[in-house]
């Protein structure tokens, strides 16, 4: 009977055992379930994600032609005002290099004559969209200053130009007025 009690008892443990086991297993079952079913999703979730990275680099691709374009246009402005050479413009990483192209040669912003930096001003001024010009030219030689009027005089905005020295030869299309005293 001893025998028959410890049968009995090592059956129920193992029946406990083997009932835990089972518990254990229905969880495993769900949770297979559960990660089939997340899988799918995480499907759909990359195929959207990589539908939303195409959608973001056309975008870019669009922002960085509007900004080539803008560029070229600013640029473009501004050299039909510069007396001679071209503006120099470069974009590195996080700055911008702005300048000015006279014979090849880079003049870097802050590295322009006194003279160099009225013409430039008032080119600059005038591709960020000056409605009228005023610039005290008195630095600019009597050949610079005949150029930046001879440029000037096309372009359509309302130009003030202050000097000391009474140009000798200047555009028709200039008014000159003097003062006297």
């Amino acid at each position: 009977m001893e025998m028959l009690q410890q049968q009995i008892e090592g059956l129920t443990k193992r029946l406990a055992q083997l009932k835990q086991t089972e518990r254990i297993m229905l969880e495993a079952k769900g949770l297979e379930k559960q990660v089939a079913k997340e899988k799918k999703a995480l499907a759909t979730i990359d195929e959207e994600l990589q539908s939303e990275k195409e959608a973001l680099a056309e975008l870019q691709d669009r922002q960085a032609e509007i900004v080539t374009s803008a560029i070229s246009e600013f640029l473009a402005k501004m050299n039909t005002a510069l007396p001679e050479g071209e503006v120099h413009f470069e974009i590195e990483d996080d700055k911008v290099n702005l300048g000015w192209k006279i014979g090849g040669k880079v003049r870097p912003f802050r590295a322009l004559s006194g003279g160099e930096r009225v013409a430039f001003d008032m080119a600059l001024a005038y591709a960020l969209g000056a409605g009228v010009i005023v610039k005290e030219c008195a630095e600019l030689d009597e050949a610079r200053l005949g150029l930046v009027l001879e440029k000037l005089k096309d372009v359509p905005v309302q130009t003030v130009v202050i000097t000391c020295h009474q140009p000798k030869v200047y555009p028709a299309e200039w008014g000159m007025i003097g003062l006297e005293g």
